[in-house]
Formats: structure tokens, sequence, C-alpha cells
């Protein structure tokens, strides 16, 4: 049942975060907080899902609870995407602000924050701001912060640490909102761990245009952790799994096809690299949890607090060749989603398709507001108690745009604007070109194929127009219409 207190609400979002990561890591016993404070007191969504696998389009899906082709934020740049794309008018924070709650946030907002926007701006919505500002958001050293309005510069100190910095904000807005304990607060924080570093990783000889490049990017850890990455506390990556370094990608669309070459030794040298820093910046996302948790249990918060751990999209690292989020398959659409919330004391575990549609909706229900314009994801709470009523849908759409302006060598890196079901056991997908043709198919059988090794869209008709009839439905639903395309 819903506590009739309305509870305080925190959320981490990692950037990048794939749930086979996360779970190494946990079976490893390196995230000892949010195992602690989140997940042995809180329910884990083992299917829960990004609708569009990329950081601007499916931060806009938290803050609205609408699928892409809904909020407009189709991509991570202008003219397609980006902050500026976002209408920030109603989001969960403007909604919680105006139900009486204290609203903060502190980290990386939607791509283009600071450099398509003023620095100094602040989004509606938000009592405390501390925003990251573009391009400096992708160095966890020597970047910006938009404090309230100002811009602060950081430098190159072990205390400048990016993840340590947005914790410590954290814990302070924590403490600040209860030194007045008038009204409950709702607080949002995203750094960028795990994701790679570009400003710095820019600096070196990368040439920044043949897809191998990619493999060569990494995140610097704190000087703390630096030598867990080379003393082989931290996992590598899934050398074994079938899908790793595909070798017969015939079945693949032409992106795929012909542009992601086989790893080399280097490339696999490299992301093993790449792999073990995000790793290893993890384990300070892992300290920052602690932090939040600290500033709750010395206010008298932590039984009164809603924690809810997620990322933003999945990763890729090797299946299918790739090293990247976008693409339909698993690792990149997945997403870790674990919600604590009053009174749970053991961990729970659900099944039912979840999605970041849903984040939205689920705060402000378990906030006791209506949102001011209608989601199109769907409360999560009745899964968070045991009896709860609950319609579990079952399919969603997965989409994504082409950047546009992107031409030339460029291209190659892209993936092709596509729409794809996916429901409990399948997948299908259709990618378009410029005209909305359709250029490539793809068809899984998860449960037949759950590597997602051989596309059966030539060789499963009738599996594939089933799919099909379900996918049309939602490509262009709103609000109340999407759940019931949902649940076709």
């Amino acid at each position: 049942m819903v506590t009739a207190v309305r509870p305080n609400v925190v959320v981490l979002m990692a950037d990048d975060l794939d749930v086979p990561s996360l779970n190494k890591l946990l079976e490893l016993g390196l995230l000892p907080n949010l195992k602690r404070y989140v997940i042995d007191r809180g329910t884990t969504f083992r299917q829960a899902f990004a609708t569009h696998p990329l950081c601007a389009p499916s931060r806009a899906t938290f803050l609205t609870g609408q699928y892409g082709h809904n909020h407009g934020v189709r991509t991570n740049a202008l003219p397609s995407g980006g902050v500026t794309k976002m209408d920030d008018r109603s989001t969960i924070a403007t909604w919680l602000r105006a139900a009486g709650y204290r609203t903060g946030f502190a980290g990386k907002y939607l791509n283009g924050y600071g450099t398509d926007t003023p620095a100094t701006y602040v989004p509606p919505g938000w009592d405390d701001w501390q925003g990251l500002v573009d391009p400096t958001t992708y160095n966890v050293y020597d970047y910006k912060l938009n404090d309230n309005g100002t811009v602060v510069s950081y430098g190159h100190a072990a205390a400048d640490y990016q993840t340590d910095v947005l914790a410590r904000r954290t814990a302070a807005f924590i403490d600040e909102s209860e030194a007045n304990d008038d009204r409950p607060f709702f607080m949002y924080v995203t750094p960028l761990a795990p994701h790679v570093e570009l400003v710095s990783m820019a600096a070196t000889s990368l040439d920044g245009m043949q897809y191998p490049d990619l493999w060569r990017w990494w995140i610097r850890p704190p000087e703390r952790y630096r030598m867990v990455t080379s003393i082989g506390v931290l996992p590598l990556i899934a050398l074994g799994k079938p899908s790793f370094n595909e070798g017969d990608m015939s079945d693949k669309p032409m992106y795929a096809r012909l542009y992601r070459p086989a790893l080399t030794g280097d490339d696999v040298r490299a992301a093993t690299v790449q792999y073990r820093s995000r790793q290893a910046s993890m384990l300070a996302v892992d300290d920052m949890v602690g932090t939040i948790a600290s500033a709750l249990a010395r206010n008298g918060e932590l039984d009164r607090t809603v924690f809810i751990f997620t990322g933003d999209n999945g990763f890729m690292f090797g299946e299918h060749r790739m090293g990247e989020k976008l693409p339909i398959y698993e690792e990149s659409v997945r997403i870790p989603l674990v919600i604590s919330v009053p009174g749970q004391t053991t961990a729970r575990v659900v099944d039912q398709l979840a999605l970041n549609n849903d984040l939205a909706p689920t705060i402000a229900a378990l906030a006791g507001v209506t949102p001011a314009t209608p989601p199109d994801g769907r409360s999560l709470v009745p899964l968070l108690w045991d009896g709860g009523s609950y319609v579990p849908r079952r399919q969603f759409l997965l989409e994504h745009w082409v950047q546009a302006g992107v031409t030339g060598s460029a291209l190659i890196m892209e993936v092709p604007t596509y729409t794809a079901v996916r429901t409990t056991q399948a997948i299908y997908a259709e990618y378009y070109d410029a005209s909305r043709a359709i250029t490539d198919r793809e068809l899984y059988d998860l449960k037949a194929d759950p590597y997602q090794l051989a596309s059966a869209h030539a060789t499963r008709p009738i599996l594939r127009a089933t799919l099909d009839g379900l996918r049309k439905p939602l490509v262009a639903c709103r609000a109340g219409t999407c759940a019931t395309a949902e649940n076709r």
C-alpha cells in the first residue's frame, strides 16, 4: 500500500550503465552501499527497458513519462534533439514542486545544456540546481557546474572528482531540506559515470571517424580506485558470450553488416581497458549511494525516502562487434531499475515489463500528485507491494532517429532510424531511410535465440506479421492510447 505520509524521493541515474556490468559488480561484492541501502530493501525490475536507448531522449522520457515521438527530443543535438527540443514547462519536477515538494537536481541534464542554452539557465521546477555545463560535462575533472545560476569551475584536485562533488552536493541538499522540515523533497542526481569521458579523450590521437576508434575511449576513476583497474579485482569483458565479436553478420542490417568490422586483438585489449575503467568509476557511484544514505540517516529520513536507482540506457561491449548504445539488442535497451520504498525491509524481484516511461508516473503516484501532462507510461506502484492490482503490458515500442545533419564518413557510425516492437519473447524492427522507405528488418525469437544471433525476419513470416500488427499502433500512440496499444 502507498504510505499516507508523502515520502521523499531520491533518483540516482547512472549514464550508459548496462545490466550485465552492474550484475557482475554486485556478484563480486563491489557495490556494498547500493546492495545494502537500495537492493536489499527494494524491488528489482529484471525486465526494465529504455524505449529510446540514447542519452537525451531517454532523459526527456524520464522527466515526462512520454515516448520520444511525443516529447520530441529525438536525438542528442540540434536540430532534431538535445536540450532545446525539451519542453521543460511540464516535468516531474514542476509537478512535484507545484504540489509542495522541495526539488533538487545535480549532474548531467540533457545534451547541449550550456552550449545550446545559456550556461546559467535553470529549467522550471527546480528549487536547487547544480547542472553540469557542456562540453565539460564529459570530464570528471576540470568541469563547470551551474550552481543556481552561477557558473562554478572545478579543477583537478582529488576533491574535485565529479561523482564525489555531486554526492556532496546531494547530501547538502538533503541537509538543507531537513533544516526546515516542513515539506518533502525530490532529488534527481545524474553523474557522468560510467559513461566514457569525451573532452579529455579528444586530446589523444584518435581520428574520430572510424568505428574501431570507439574502443579507445575510457573514464578516469577517482585516485582511490585507480589501482583496481590493473590488479585483477575487476572483471573482464565477456569473451565467451556467443554474441561477442559475432562471426556471421549476414543477417544484420546494413549498418552492422558492412560497418562493424570484426574486433582485432588490439580492439579487445582497448575494449578491456574501457570496460574496466567504467567498472572502477562505478565504485565511486557506490560511494555516492553511501553518502546519500548517510545524509538521509542523520536527518531521520532514511525510512521515509523512496530511493530509485536506474540508468538512461544500456551499453554493448563487443556483442555483435559493437561498443555502443542505440541498437535494438538486449545489452543496449535493457536498463537497471531498483525501487526502494518506505516500509520495505527485504529484497523483491518482479518480472513484468517496466519502462523508463513509467518512472515519472510512478514517482507522481508515490507523491500523491496528478501529472499536469498525461504520461504514456504507467505507475509501477502496485508492483512495489505484494497484492497490488496491476495489468502488465504485453509489448512496447523502441524507437530511434538518425541525427539530422550527420553526413559522410560519420554516418557509418550512426544507427539508422528504426521503430521496433518488443514483447516478452520476441522483437521485430524496421529500419528506414530519409524518405521513410523500409531498408532493413530484424526479428528475433528471444526464447529460441536469446543472444540475437540469427534474424528470422525472412524465415518467420507469420510471426513477423503478428509483431508488425502490434508495432503499428504504438508508433503514433499518445497518453491513454499507448496503454491500449501496449496491451492488445
